[in-house]
C-alpha cells in the first residue's frame, strides 16, 4: 500500500469512528513522510478523542512545527490543544493557547468556544 493510499484509508477510518485502524495507517503515512503535518494532526485528534492528552499535545506540536502556516484545521488544533492543557491542569498554557486562537482566528467557531473557556 502506498503512503497516499494509507492516508486516504486512514481518513476514511477516522471519519467512520474506527480510530485505532485510522491511527495505524496515519502512523504509516507519517513514517513515510506523506503529509506529515496533517497526519500528525489526525494522530493528535485520535489521542484527544481517546483522552490521551499528553500524546495529543505531542502530535499537535509536531503538526504545527512541520507546517506553521494556517491550515483548514489550525483553529481546531489550537482549541483542542487548549482543552488538552486544561485536562492536564496546565491552566496557564491553556489560557495562552486560547488567547492565540482568538487572536489568529477571531471569526472561528473555536474562537467563540475559547472565549467561553476563558470566561470560566
Amino acid at each position: 500500500m502506498s503512503a497516499k493510499q494509507a492516508y486516504n484509508k486512514a481518513k476514511q477510518y477516522f471519519f467512520d469512528g474506527e480510530l485505532l485502524k485510522a491511527k495505524e495507517l496515519f502512523l504509516y503515512s507519517l513514517n513515510k513522510n506523506y503529509l506529515p503535518a496533517t497526519s500528525s494532526y489526525y494522530l493528535g485528534e485520535i489521542a484527544y478523542k481517546l483522552g490521551k492528552y499528553k500524546k495529543a499535545l505531542a502530535y499537535y506540536k509536531k503538526s504545527i512545527s512541520l507546517y506553521p502556516k494556517k491550515t483548514s484545521f489550525t483553529d481546531r488544533l489550537l482549541y483542542h490543544t487548549g482543552i488538552s492543557f486544561l485536562n492536564l491542569n496546565q491552566r496557564k498554557n491553556a489560557k495562552l493557547t486560547f488567547e492565540k486562537l482568538i487572536k489568529d482566528f477571531p471569526d472561528s467557531k473555536y474562537a467563540k468556544l475559547a472565549k467561553k473557556k476563558l470566561e470560566k
